[in-house]
């Protein structure tokens, strides 16, 4: 375990806010891209579900 207490407290600091800067912004790009797939896998649903139902209502008019 690494230990800052030999350096001064402005530089403890100035180091804290990097890694917490760089924690948001790793959160804030999987964030991003999870809603990006999100809405590709979406899109791919939606139109699956609607040829799904054409057919269906296809063979119900076909068989009843």
């Amino acid at each position: 375990e690494m230990t800052f207490n030999h350096l001064p407290y402005g530089i403890r600091f100035f180091m804290f806010l990097n890694r917490i800067k760089f924690r948001i912004f790793v959160v804030c790009t999987l964030g991003a891209l999870l809603n990006y797939w999100g809405n590709i896998l979406g899109i791919a649903s939606s139109r699956m579900e609607r040829v799904f139902k054409k057919y269906k209502k296809r063979w119900i008019f076909k068989y009843n």
